[in-house]
């Protein structure tokens, strides 16, 4: 998934704890802090590489991120929709 804002990176993370079936207060419990400051760091302007992998941890799941040239992600992507159509 390609993120282009700090904003879909944040709503990601709250999908992934929703869907994981957790809130944000069990998460915020889980990493030792309060819900009010997972929230806090939610809406930080720049959420940091540090912060996604605390959220990750107390989820028991893996930030995992990868570089590539444009050119490769496309023909991922183009791979992957000429698999959709054929179904």
């Amino acid at each position: 998934m390609i993120h282009y804002s700090n904003l879909e990176t944040v709503n990601y993370i709250k999908m992934m704890i929703k869907n994981a079936g957790y809130t944000i207060e069990e998460v915020a419990d889980k990493m030792g802090i309060s819900g009010q400051n997972l929230h806090r760091i939610l809406n930080k302007k720049n959420l940091s590489f540090n912060d996604i992998n605390r959220i990750c941890k107390a989820m028991n799941y893996v930030f995992y991120y990868e570089m590539m040239p444009l050119n490769n992600y496309l023909e991922r992507v183009g791979d992957v929709m000429a698999i959709k159509d054929t179904d």
